[in-house]
């Protein structure tokens, strides 16, 4: 099974949220929905960057890393580069 680190930015605000799972469409219309306490104040969301892993615990590791001081820099440049 295939894992994805995700990143979620907010259209009301520019907020930003990081996860991992294995279904990104699903998982974004489960932060769209209100559900989750830790994202519904900053609906809606859509994703703005998603990264391939092979396992679970690689996506973790990467999902950790990005919530991280230095892995905030690192997804800057990421993002910046897309643009």
């Amino acid at each position: 099974m295939v894992y994805w680190v995700y990143v979620l930015e907010s259209l009301k605000g520019g907020h930003r949220y990081v996860g991992s799972t294995h279904d990104v469409d699903h998982r974004l219309d489960f932060h769209n929905s209100g559900l989750y306490p830790l994202t519904r104040e900053h609906r809606p969301w859509k994703v703005i960057f998603k990264e391939e892993h092979p396992t679970r615990t690689s996506a973790n590791r990467k999902e950790t890393l990005l919530k991280t001081g230095r892995g905030k820099d690192a997804l800057k440049a990421l993002l910046k580069k897309q643009h």
